[in-house]
């Protein structure tokens, strides 16, 4: 899934991804393939030219042998850069880029352009994503988790000793782990979307396969299937929202009379 993916996930099934990588975890019949876990710095922790610098000197310390360097010039990213370590085969990616400068225009935008927004990628594959969801599923503190995960596999040093395992971290790159351990990585609550909103929702998303489906099928046996089906799933918040819609039809119906 998307970033979006994981929202639209989260918004309208009722659960938050922690969850559902809690189910993944815990299941015998499902494992993940890919996770990517990313850490958006807007407080100045990081900065593209320390870190293209420390990444040209190999001031850092990692298991992944290449890293490629790009700078765009042209389109809307123009001047956005990135620093790649590991190939798109890898089984362990990390990917270090000027968020804001890739996602608005200077032209349009110069003020979110030229803002700091620096993001931290890190992409676990294959054998590493069950164990980084396992960690996740079983953490009781996931900033730490999360920092945890990404210093055992990669981190930005000084050349402050001949063994490169002894070397110190460089104080900008401790702060931004730091500053992960103190990020409460939960889901933010989840919007309680209106019916309306849901009708919306259902009618843009949904409408064609219902219109397919019920010309194919041309009775009501697999609709009310289908109801019996989704009541059985109802919670209390459906109910909740349900009672709300309903009244607010009768104050809408009574107002005009009464009002």
């Amino acid at each position: 899934m998307s970033g979006k993916g994981c929202r639209t996930y989260e918004d309208y099934h009722g659960a938050t991804m922690l969850k559902l990588l809690n189910k993944i975890h815990h299941s015998n019949e499902m494992h993940g393939t890919r996770i990517d876990i990313a850490c958006d710095d807007k407080d100045g922790f990081l900065d593209m030219d320390i870190i293209w610098e420390y990444s040209a000197e190999h001031k850092f310390r990692t298991r992944i042998e290449n890293v490629e360097f790009y700078d765009k010039q042209k389109g809307r990213s123009k001047g956005a850069r990135s620093v790649k370590f590991g190939s798109k085969s890898s089984l362990f990616r990390i990917v270090i880029y000027d968020k804001a400068k890739q996602t608005y225009s200077y032209k349009h935008e110069p003020e979110l352009y030229y803002s700091h927004w620096i993001r931290f990628e890190a992409v676990f594959k294959d054998i590493y994503t069950d164990q980084v969801i396992q960690a996740i599923a079983e953490s009781d503190n996931l900033g730490e988790t999360v920092a945890g995960l990404i210093t055992d596999k990669f981190v930005f040093i000084e050349n402050d000793d001949i063994n490169i395992s002894r070397c110190s971290l460089c104080k900008w790159w401790a702060d931004f782990l730091e500053g992960i351990k103190a990020v409460s990585l939960t889901t933010k609550a989840k919007i309680k979307h209106t019916i309306e909103e849901q009708m919306d929702y259902f009618k843009f998303a949904y409408g064609r396969y219902y219109v397919r489906l019920f010309n194919a099928v041309m009775d009501d046996t697999y609709l009310h299937e289908l109801l019996e089906h989704g009541k059985s799933k109802l919670t209390e918040t459906d109910y909740a929202q349900i009672t709300d819609y309903q009244n607010k039809q009768i104050r809408d119906y009574l107002e005009p009379v009464f009002g």
